[in-house]
């Protein structure tokens, strides 16, 4: 069973004390390994030379915004760094699991099991881009680009952590 922040497994959550914001472990569905400290995102894009990720990325899905802090300084890193076309950008966040409908509760079941690997009950795991009490999420916004030395290519990245 996979383990969570604070003790508690996946199968645990229904019943354990209510936390949104649990972070535990994955199970990658077709590979069968099990990662400790995943994080997941939203969709990558590719850029052009001097072309930003939209602010419009810059929200969750759920609450529908960050704080202006947040905004502002992703503003500072959304601007393709490497100055070539064809670059990717894109953001990750912390993995975590909560109940669907909550602690104790029975008969509910969202579980997609794409994001419950375990497909357990009233368990629902995602990537957690909902801003705290104080509007902050724990976001990394990573830019990256394909290159070639002459003799195979790579990939040269840089990233960023919004540190509070």
């Amino acid at each position: 069973n996979l383990l969570c922040e604070d003790g508690f497994t996946v199968k645990e959550i229904p019943n354990a004390p209510y936390n949104p914001r649990r972070r535990c472990e994955f199970r990658h569905p077709g590979l069968g390994k099990v990662y400790s400290d995943y994080a997941a995102g939203s969709e990558w894009d590719t850029y052009r030379a001097n072309e930003r990720i939209p602010e419009y990325k810059f929200k969750s899905a759920h609450s529908g915004s960050w704080s202006p802090d947040v905004i502002n300084a992703l503003n500072e890193v959304a601007t393709n760094p490497f100055n070539e076309d064809n670059a990717i950008g894109f953001m990750i966040f912390p993995w975590v699991c909560t109940t669907v409908c909550g602690v104790g509760q029975e008969g509910c079941d969202d579980t997609n099991k794409v994001f419950n690997t375990e497909d357990f009950e009233n368990v629902k795991c995602y990537w957690d881009n909902e801003p705290e009490d104080d509007g902050t999420p724990a976001v990394q916004l990573y830019w990256g680009i394909v290159r070639n030395d002459g003799e195979k290519p790579y990939l040269d990245m840089k990233g960023w952590i919004y540190d509070k």
